[in-house]
């Protein structure tokens, strides 16, 4: 139940629309897209998310839960809601009055606590939600785990071993029937990212009109592609380096310095000057990904179409128009 105080929260101040999506799905792009227009506020870099209605939900962001120097975490949406909404308005501050507000996160689609609680919050919120080929957004994932420190074994042996958080974020049929408990279809908004991608002026036409706003944005005036992937020259020295330093510069450690009551003294010091340096050296966006195995290929074809049937129906839109596999 919310308190006095939450209740007479101005809903003003709060996101209109939510961009959410697994991650490696074109969330970004569509964020900084949707940003160039005038009558369009979403905080942040595209990325910079806050993570609100996650904030506590260690299944999606064990990040938030590493020990720092001084205590080890434990965030309580409910028990703390009044401290994290008056940080989570913050974000929104810079809006003006002429503006809609959004936000995305990568993190919302998948979460089984982010839709109730945004449908407590912002029950007439519009959602924006990308899905990408199943089987490439997971690849895409880990490769992007990778370069981050958070990979420490090839594609393979991380299915085998660590499957639940990099598979999981590809199980849209189940992701999307638990925000459609809460949302009404006419609040939800499905974009294909493959679709997004060939027809992004189209994509954006029709996002901009399920907003309500009176003009769109000519996509031919900016980047088309944000968040360009970034590969190691040397896939074995790169996973060497992760085992040797995974438990001091994983990941999004860097992203905790945004949440409530965060210290950045209580975690480790920015990357030391040979960690830059091996980045540097390493890291390139002049290659691409190495082919995924035939064979792992056709495993995750199969999983992913077994765990998704039935999602044409559900999101009305012919995906196997996109994703070959799916006929």
């Amino acid at each position: 139940m919310f308190s006095a105080k939450v209740f007479s929260t101005d809903r003003n101040k709060l996101p209109n629309f939510i961009i959410g999506g697994g991650m490696k799905c074109g969330t970004s792009t569509l964020h900084w897209l949707l940003n160039q227009h005038e009558n369009v506020f979403i905080p942040g870099s595209a990325d910079e998310e806050p993570h609100f209605f996650t904030i506590d939900d260690i299944e999606q962001n064990p990040d938030f839960f590493l020990q720092t120097k001084e205590s080890w975490p434990c965030w309580d949406y409910e028990a703390e809601l009044e401290t994290y909404l008056e940080w989570y308005l913050r974000f929104f501050a810079d809006a003006k009055p002429n503006q809609i507000i959004g936000e995305d996160c990568v993190s919302y689609l998948s979460s089984k606590k982010a839709p109730k609680r945004i449908k407590e919050l912002l029950p007439d919120v519009k959602l924006i939600f990308v899905l990408r080929d199943p089987v490439e957004r997971t690849y895409s994932q880990y490769w992007h785990w990778v370069k981050t420190n958070r990979a420490i074994y090839n594609f393979e042996k991380t299915i085998q071993f660590a499957p639940s958080h990099l598979l999981s974020r590809s199980l849209y049929y189940e992701h999307i029937s638990r925000f459609l408990t809460y949302f009404p279809r006419s609040q939800i908004k499905f974009i294909i990212f493959e679709d997004f991608i060939d027809n992004m002026q189209k994509t954006i036409d029709d996002i901009c009109r399920f907003l309500n706003l009176t003009k769109s944005i000519d996509v031919s005036l900016h980047a088309k592609h944000i968040n360009k992937a970034i590969v190691p020259n040397s896939i074995t020295l790169q996973l060497l380096f992760n085992r040797l330093f995974k438990t001091k510069y994983s990941g999004r450690k860097y992203q905790c310095y945004h949440l409530p009551r965060a210290k950045p003294s209580n975690y480790p010091s920015f990357p030391p000057r040979f960690l830059k340096l091996f980045q540097s050296i390493n890291l390139t966006p002049n290659k691409t990904y190495p082919p995924m195995k035939s064979e792992t290929r056709r495993f995750l074809e199969n999983f992913f179409y077994k765990e998704n049937r039935g999602l044409t129906e559900l999101i009305n839109k012919k995906i196997d128009e996109f994703w070959p596999y799916f006929k």
